[in-house]
């Protein structure tokens, strides 16, 4: 698996101030264990896929949980 490399822009990891880089090393490492017949981005989709499962079967509001998701990485990318 070929993912981008980790850049933590000189934080620790226990610092409380992640960096996009950390944020993206921690969901690489969540993607990897994931176990899938796919790769990339269908095994990427096979993920959130069961996400939503996990979520309907809890009584979590997926959409709002992603719409939430798409807002903290605008302004997480936009370093607001």
């Amino acid at each position: 698996m070929n993912l981008g490399p980790f850049d933590p822009n000189g934080k620790s990891a226990d610092d409380v101030t992640q960096t996009n880089g950390m944020r993206a090393d921690r969901a690489a490492l969540a993607f990897q264990r994931y176990e899938s017949d796919c790769e990339g981005e269908e095994k990427l989709i096979d993920q959130l896929t069961d996400l939503q499962h996990l979520a309907h079967r809890e009584g979590w509001d997926f959409e709002r949980a992603l719409g939430f998701a798409h807002l903290h990485f605008d302004a997480e990318a936009n370093g607001k």
